[in-house]
């Protein structure tokens, strides 16, 4: 039985569970052991419904990383929330178990976000061109998350609870802001790809600028949270360098340094040609201008409340603008991807050129038997090719016999697709 199988029956007998004593809860007068075994059926029924989608439906299959990721987190997290409702006596739920429940859930799904793409992208044997922006992002998103689940714990509520919080979103706003300038540091691609964009010196400089940046911002804007939120009480203000409006504007300049180099950098692998390159200076130039306009803000150097109102206007324009010309790069890129010049399409491949392994003679096989002219050795010899002969799109982990996932174009039997040459 696979393991799909197995997690619908579980979650089929959880849900069966749930009716039963949610009625049995109902006719006895709301009853707490009853209502509590409610709560931890519905609990693994709705466990086991987001292990589903990661779930294999062949018994033969391996489990991917994102998989064992992504179970490990709901399996941990069915178990702290059933805990928090078994946690305290006969009346009540437990805020002891509650706490770490809570937060486990809730910083969790942001990291999750986060590392999906990553995770995904080594479920399958795709080339490892971008593993250094892959590695930010994932190690990223597990540093946000231990880190401000750790100090919820350790702070608890109220204001060590806010430092937590603010500290989660400052790591991981980091760990995505590093991973697009990580993009820079992306090696030659392994194997031949379609409008591959080679990273130049100039790439990498920008990228280790934005990576200084980032991690130059994060420290100042932790360093902000710290003093503006006190988790240790007064104390904290006997501690040297306070911070103040420069520190804060300090902060936001470098933010957006980071995030322009990021989004340049991201951009740049974007196989843009024409005038739809201009989309990459347009969406810097926004995301510049509205860095600037907020870094002003902090230093306070507005004259009157005329031009903070206006200001405000185009601040909302610049981020109208960027998020759509963002948008719609993403669209062209698609649409570069579905609807490819001919001259990038697959071409039939009839010969090969070969070193015949005994006499050392170049020899010219074509599909099927050849014999080399020279001694006579006889070549067997079938084309096979992984990649969409339509769009372009790498199928070596794919399954064979599934269809293209970019344009759904059918995948041909070896021995009648078309291979590319070299």
């Amino acid at each position: 039985m696979n393991l799909r199988a197995i997690i619908l029956r579980v979650m089929l007998g959880a849900l069966g569970l749930a009716a039963l004593f949610g009625v049995t809860a109902i006719f006895t007068d709301g009853l707490i052991p009853a209502g509590r075994l409610l709560g931890t059926s519905i609990t693994i029924a709705v466990g086991s419904g987001m292990l589903l989608p990661v779930s294999a439906n062949n018994a033969a299959r391996r489990f991917s990383p994102l998989a064992m990721v992504w179970t490990g987190y709901v399996g941990i997290g069915a178990l702290l929330v059933i805990a928090a409702i078994w946690y305290r006596g006969p009346v009540g739920l437990g805020w002891g178990m509650e706490l770490p429940a809570g937060s486990w859930i809730g910083y969790g799904l942001g990291a999750m976000i986060v590392a999906v793409g990553p995770l995904t992208r080594r479920n399958v044997a795709m080339d490892r061109t971008y593993r250094m922006a892959e590695s930010v992002a994932l190690w990223g998103a597990g540093i946000a998350f231990s880190a401000a689940f750790m100090m919820q714990m350790a702070f608890g509520t109220g204001i060590g609870g806010e430092f937590a919080l603010a500290s989660y979103f400052i790591l991981l706003g980091t760990a995505v802001v590093a991973a697009l300038c990580a993009m820079g540091l992306r090696s030659t691609p392994q194997r031949p790809m379609r409008d591959a964009v080679i990273p130049g010196p100039a790439d990498r400089a920008l990228a280790a600028t934005g990576l200084l940046a980032t991690g130059t911002a994060t420290m100042l804007w932790l360093w902000y949270a710290f003093h503006e939120i006190r988790p240790l009480g007064s104390g904290s203000d006997s501690l040297l360098m306070l911070p103040d409006r420069l520190h804060v504007a300090a902060a936001s300049a470098f933010s957006t340094l980071a995030l322009c180099a990021g989004l340049w950098l991201l951009l740049a692998t974007f196989p843009l040609k024409g005038g739809t390159r201009l989309l990459r200076h347009a969406i810097v130039a926004c995301t510049a201008c509205a860095g600037a306009i907020v870094t002003a803000e902090f230093m306070d150097v507005m004259w009157s409340d005329w031009r903070d109102f206006m200001l405000e206007r185009v601040l909302a324009a610049l981020l109208i603008v960027d998020a759509c010309s963002i948008l719609a790069a993403v669209v062209l890129l698609r649409i570069g991807k579905a609807s490819g010049p001919a001259s990038d399409r697959a071409r039939p491949v009839a010969s090969a050129r070969l070193t015949c392994p005994r006499c050392q003679r170049p020899h010219i096989a074509t599909r099927g038997e050849s014999a080399c002219a020279e001694c006579g050795v006889v070549f067997l010899l079938e084309f096979r090719d992984d990649r969409c002969p339509a769009c372009m799109y790498d199928l070596r982990a794919l399954p064979p016999g599934s269809p293209c996932p970019e344009c759904g174009r059918a995948r041909q039997v070896p021995g009648f697709v078309p291979a590319i040459d070299g």
